[in-house]
């Protein structure tokens, strides 16, 4: 039980944008906090290299979920790792940049304090070169209006259109983030170039 037992009608609506978009076949992705693990999942079956990462505590449900949908192993298999927000990357997210980053539902009132964290580790993955998307459902303003604000500090942020999603997904966010580049050309990655 709990919010990594769940499948969010954000993460159909991020599977569903996932699967209209092109090159997805090769690319290395990593899906944060993936809970049920839908959208890594989905990923995978595109032909996407998948990490799907969550706590601790909800990886072995994650991992069944990989193996019931045939994924643990093949040409199309997907990692399971643990990975906490705010620290410094383990070496096998440093190994090579993702090229695609996801997450849905990550952002609820009652997790605010982690809010900063997912954001640092977001700026540490998400290079000049990556795709990133993540959906959410607006719960609170003044949450979502933080956290927007966090994002702000390290991303160039928009909001896909209702063009762009599903009828019927009106009432859920999925946000498109891209690098801002630092004074010097490049882009700053706290955690993975050291403190900012």
């Amino acid at each position: 039980s709990g919010n990594g037992a769940t499948i969010w009608d954000s993460a159909l609506l991020l599977a569903s944008v996932l699967q209209r978009q092109s090159d997805l076949a090769g690319a290395r992705a990593v899906e944060l906090g993936a809970g049920t693990g839908l959208v890594g999942m989905c990923l995978a079956k595109l032909g996407a290299k998948v990490t799907l990462t969550e706590r601790a505590l909800a990886l072995p449900l994650l991992r069944q979920n990989i193996a019931e949908n045939g994924l643990d192993a093949g040409p199309s298999a997907a990692r399971v790792e643990d990975l906490s927000w705010g620290v410094q990357l383990p070496a096998w997210a440093t190994d090579a940049p993702f090229d695609i980053v996801v997450g849905s539902d990550l952002v609820f009132p009652s997790n605010a304090e982690c809010h900063g964290l997912l954001v640092e580790t977001l700026a540490a993955l998400v290079q000049p070169e990556t795709r990133c998307w993540l959906a959410y459902e607006p719960r609170e303003q003044a949450c979502d209006e933080s956290f927007l604000a966090m994002l702000a500090r390290h991303f160039e942020v928009s909001r896909l259109s209702g063009e762009e999603l599903e009828r019927g997904a009106e009432d859920l966010w999925v946000l498109r983030l891209k690098t801002k580049r630092s004074a010097a050309g490049g882009a700053t990655h706290p955690g993975r170039d050291g403190p900012q």
